[in-house]
């Protein structure tokens, strides 16, 4: 599985959902979930995932809300895999004020 921004993994139903409104153009949770044989409530959930992470644009102006697939969605969810791991930044706890003076000494 490849990765978002936020480090969460793109799951199969995000892409299925997405796939599913790419073939269809556009379409509300209804004609989506018959389409992959999903309950349309999840089809609702995985669609404002996708809307989330930018592969999806939801618009909720209708009843029920239409989906559409953004220009190059495919593109953003393989580009995230080709992107190297960043290590994570260890955060500091600074309990008083003595202890940032000493922090900041130490960094100068």
């Amino acid at each position: 599985m490849t990765t978002a921004r936020g480090g969460r993994a793109i799951g199969q139903r995000i892409r299925q959902v997405c796939a599913a409104v790419e073939r269809a153009g556009s379409g509300n949770s209804n004609a989506i979930a018959e389409a992959i044989n999903l309950p349309s409530a999840e089809v609702a959930r995985y669609a404002g995932r996708a809307e989330r992470r930018g592969l999806l644009v939801i618009d909720r102006s209708t009843w029920p809300h239409t989906y559409r697939p953004v220009h190059g969605w495919r593109g953003r969810v393989d580009c995230d895999s080709d992107r190297a791991e960043i290590a994570a930044v260890p955060i500091l706890s600074i309990s008083s004020v003595w202890q940032l003076g000493t922090q900041a000494l130490e960094t100068a």
